[in-house]
């Protein structure tokens, strides 16, 4: 599988799971009539497509270290991608 492909299927993981977090948070700060009393501004959203932008680049990485060729994975690596990098940071947290 080519790292591009690869990129895809990271990108789209971390994409469905940031999706998946704006849906509930606009779900519970709305109000009854339906309309939204918070919406994102512009650097939550470019935040949520530079994390998405991580898990693509993630699932590169997990790719080129072992031969996966299961695209379920590569989605997992970057849905996964908030989690990896938050553990990664207390990781070097602790080192230092």
């Amino acid at each position: 599988m080519t790292p591009a492909i690869m990129f895809v299927y990271g990108f789209l993981g971390a994409f469905v799971v940031d999706f998946e977090k704006l849906y509930v948070e606009i779900e519970r700060h709305s109000r009854p009539s339906g309309s939204a009393k918070v919406y994102p501004q512009h650097s939550v959203l470019a935040l949520r497509f530079v994390h998405s932008l991580c898990g693509g680049f993630l699932a590169v990485a997990w790719g080129e270290s072992f031969p996966q060729t299961v695209p379920l994975t590569f989605m997992a690596v970057g849905g996964a991608a908030g989690l990896i990098v938050d553990r990664f940071g207390q990781l070097i947290a602790r080192k230092f």
